[in-house]
C-alpha cells in the first residue's frame, strides 16, 4: 500500500507531501491545478522515462519519493533479496532524482538501482491506469497473468509443472548444442587434451616431491662444507688423541669422579644419573655423526638430474597449476572432459531420447493448459463485459484471445503437429485482450485502440471480476470518469468503493458522485506566491468536502449546491455500508 509520496521542484510543485489512507483516496481540483502532475511524478518514480523538462524553473533537480507498506508480502522480500537490497520487511522507499544534466538517480531503500530493477519491483507495489498507459493492461504478459490468476489453482498447478519441464528442456538443449559444436574444434580440443594428459602422466608426479628435491639439491651443492663441519664435530666428540680432548672423554672423567663421590654421599646419585644420561646421548650422537660423515659425497650426475626434474616441474606449473597437487587436479578435470568429448555421440543419443520424452510431456501439459485457458477466458470475458456494461460501455465487446505463435526458426521452437511454435515457462499460449468499444467495429488489441478513460474503466471492470486475486495492494485510476456522468457515473463510483474495500484505490476525478464515495478526499489547487504559480494539496474535512462537491456540480446556486452535496455524502456513506 502507498503510504505517502513526497515531490519537490517538479513542474508546478515546489514541495508536496501526501499521506494516503487505506480504502478510496480521491483527488479533485480545477482543470490544470496539477492533479495529473502527481501521476506523472509517480510514473517516473516507478521507472518511467524521466525528462529534465519537468524540473521546476530556477532549480537544478527534482526529487520524487514514495513509501510503500510491504508487510505480509514475502514475494517482495524475496525480490529485494535477489536484488541485494536491504529490507526491513515492513516498508519500501523508492526515490528518484531528475537533474538538468540527465544524471538521474534511482534508489530502493537508499541503495542505487536501475530502471529495470524498479520496474520489476513496481509490478508488486502499484498499478496506474489512465492516460499514461502504465503497467497492467499495456503489457501482454500481464494479460496472461490476469487470466491465470482468475483461473485459480488448477492453472497454477499446470504452470508449475510446465515451468519445471521447460527449465530441464533448456538445460538439455544447451548441452546438446555444446556437444554438437564444430567437429574440427572438437577434434582439436581432443588432441590438445590428449597431449596434456600424456605430458602430465609422463612426468609421474608425486605430492611433496618438489620439496624433497629442493632439499636434496641443497645438500649436494653444499657437500664439501657439510663434510668439513662433520669432521670438526666428530673431533669435538672424540678428540684427536693428541692435543684435543673430546667431549666424550671429558664427560667420562666427570662420571668417574661422580661415581667416587656418590659412594661417600648418596645424595649425589641424581646428579650422577643426569651426567650418565648425557654421556650416552653424546655417544649416540657421535655414532650418528660418524655414519652421516661416511654418507657424504658429491654426485654431479645426481645434481644434474635433480635440476632437470625441478625444471620440468616448473614448466608444468606454469602450464597447469601452482603446485603438483593442482596439476594432478587439472589432469583429472581434463580427463573427464576428454571422456565426455570422445563419448559425445553416445551422450547426444541419450540426450535426444530424453529431449523427445520430456518434450512429449511438455506438449501434453501445454495443450491441457491451453484448453483450460480458453475455457476460463470465455467465462472471464463474459463477466468483464457485464461489468463494463454497468460502467457506461454497454455495447463494448471484450474477448480473451488465446493463440499459438509460430517460432522464427526450428531450433527455437517446439514442434506440435508439424509446426514449430514459441514456447516458454508459461506454456505455448500468447494471451491478449481484444476489444471493440462500439458496435460495428472489429475486435482489435486493447493496447492499441483503447483511450485513457476506456483503459481505466476496463481495468475497473476487470478488478471487479478479479477482486482479491492479485498481489498488488494499490491501484491508481486517472480520468476514469472520462465520457461518463449521471447514473453511469454513480455506478463507476460504486465499483470504485467496492474495490476499495479490498484494495487501496487512488482516483483522480471530476465527478462529484465518485468524490462523495471517498474515504479520504484531497483537494489540489493552484496559488500565486511571490509572483510564481505553484500547486498544493490539502485533505478535506467534512465542511470543506461539501464545498468542494458543490463546486464540482457547477451551474447551481451556491446554497442549493451545498445542500445537494451534503445529501450526496449521506447517501454515499449509506451505500458504502451496504457494499
Amino acid at each position: 500500500m502507498l503510504r505517502e509520496i513526497h515531490i519537490q521542484n517538479f513542474a508546478l510543485i515546489d514541495e508536496l507531501q501526501i499521506h494516503f489512507k487505506p480504502g478510496l483516496n480521491i483527488l479533485t481540483g480545477e482543470t490544470g491545478a496539477g492533479k495529473s502532475i502527481i501521476i506523472d511524478a509517480l510514473d517516473m518514480l516507478l521507472g518511467g522515462r524521466a525528462s529534465s523538462d519537468f524540473i521546476r524553473t530556477g532549480h537544478k533537480k527534482a526529487l520524487i519519493q514514495a513509501v510503500f507498506d510491504i508487510t505480509a508480502h514475502p514475494e517482495i522480500d524475496l525480490l529485494l533479496e535477489e536484488m541485494g537490497v536491504d529490507n526491513d520487511q515492513h516498508q519500501c522507499l523508492l526515490s528518484r532524482e531528475i537533474t538538468e544534466t540527465g544524471n538521474n538517480r534511482l534508489r530502493i531503500n537508499g541503495q542505487f538501482a536501475t530502471r529495470n530493477m524498479v520496474k520489476d519491483l513496481s509490478q508488486f507495489l502499484i498499478a496506474i491506469h489512465g492516460q499514461n498507459e502504465h503497467q497492467t493492461l499495456m503489457n501482454k504478459q500481464q494479460h496472461l497473468n490476469l487470466l491465470d490468476e482468475y483461473g485459480g489453482e488448477e492453472i497454477e498447478k499446470l504452470k508449475i509443472e510446465i515451468k519445471k519441464l521447460y527449465t530441464i528442456l533448456l538445460k538439455i538443449k544447451q548441452e546438446l548444442k555444446n556437444l554438437r559444436q564444430n567437429e574440427q574444434e572438437k577434434n582439436q580440443r581432443i588432441d590438445l587434451l590428449k597431449f596434456q594428459i600424456q605430458e602430465i602422466d609422463q612426468a609421474a608426479l608425486k605430492n611433496d616431491e618438489e620439496e624433497e628435491l629442493i632439499n636434496r639439491r641443497k645438500i649436494l651443492m653444499n657437500a664439501e662444507k657439510l663434510y668439513q663441519n662433520t669432521s670438526e664435530v666428530n673431533e669435538l666428540f672424540a678428540g684427536n688423541g693428541y692435543e684435543t680432548i673430546g667431549a666424550l672423554d671429558i664427560v667420562g672423567r666427570l662420571l668417574k669422579s661422580l661415581e667416587e663421590m656418590k659412594k661417600i654421599d648418596s645424595n649425589l646419585g641424581q646428579v650422577y644419573q643426569m651426567v650418565e644420561n648425557a654421556y650416552y646421548q653424546l655417544e649416540e650422537a657421535s655414532f650418528e655423526m660418524g655414519s652421516y660423515g661416511d654418507s657424504i659425497e658429491f654426485d654431479q650426475e645426481e645434481l644434474m638430474q635433480i635440476e632437470e626434474r625441478l625444471s620440468l616441474l616448473s614448466r608444468l606449473k606454469r602450464k597447469y597449476g601452482q603446485d603438483v597437487g593442482q596439476i594432478l587436479e587439472y589432469r583429472q578435470k581434463i580427463d573427464e572432459e576428454l571422456s565426455s568429448l570422445t563419448h559425445s555421440e553416445e551422450r547426444i543419443e541419450e540426450l535426444e531420447v530424453e529431449l523427445d520424452q520430456l518434450g512429449d510431456q511438455y506438449r501434453q501439459l501445454a495443450r491441457n493448459l491451453s484448453e483450460q485457458r480458453k475455457e476460463v477466458g470465455v467465462q472471464f470475458a463474459w463477466k468483464v463485459m457485464r461489468e463494463m456494461s454497468e460502467l457506461s460501455m454497454p455495447n463494448a465487446k471484450f474477448v480473451v484471445q488465446v493463440e499459438w505463435q509460430e517460432a522464427s526458426n526450428s531450433t527455437s521452437g517446439l514442434e506440435i503437429d508439424g509446426i514449430n511454435y514459441q514456447y516458454g515457462p508459461d506454456g505455448i499460449d500468447q494471451v491478449e485482450f481484444l476489444i471493440s468499444p462500439n458496435p460495428g467495429e472489429p475486435l482489435k488489441s486493447l493496447i492499441k485502440i483503447a483511450s485513457g478513460g476506456e483503459i481505466s474503466r476496463i481495468m475497473l471492470a476487470i478488478m471487479s471480476v478479479t477482486i482479491g486475486l492479485g498481489q498488488i495492494d494499490s491501484v491508481i485510476f486517472d480520468e476514469i470518469d472520462s465520457g461518463v456522468g449521471g447514473e453511469a457515473g454513480q455506478r463507476v463510483a460504486e465499483k470504485l468503493a467496492f474495490i476499495a474495500k479490498d484494495k487501496q484505490v487512488i482516483c483522480i476525478t471530476h465527478l462529484p458522485q465518485i468524490a462523495a464515495m471517498a474515504d479520504a478526499h484531497y483537494h489540489i489547487f493552484k496559488e500565486v506566491k511571490d509572483n510564481r504559480t505553484r500547486s498544493d494539496i490539502v485533505q478535506l474535512v467534512e465542511e470543506r468536502r461539501i464545498e468542494e462537491l458543490a463546486r464540482m456540480y457547477g451551474g447551481m446556486e451556491v446554497a442549493s449546491a451545498k445542500e445537494h452535496a451534503a445529501a450526496m455524502l449521506t447517501a454515499a456513506r449509506k451505500k458504502k455500508a451496504e457494499l
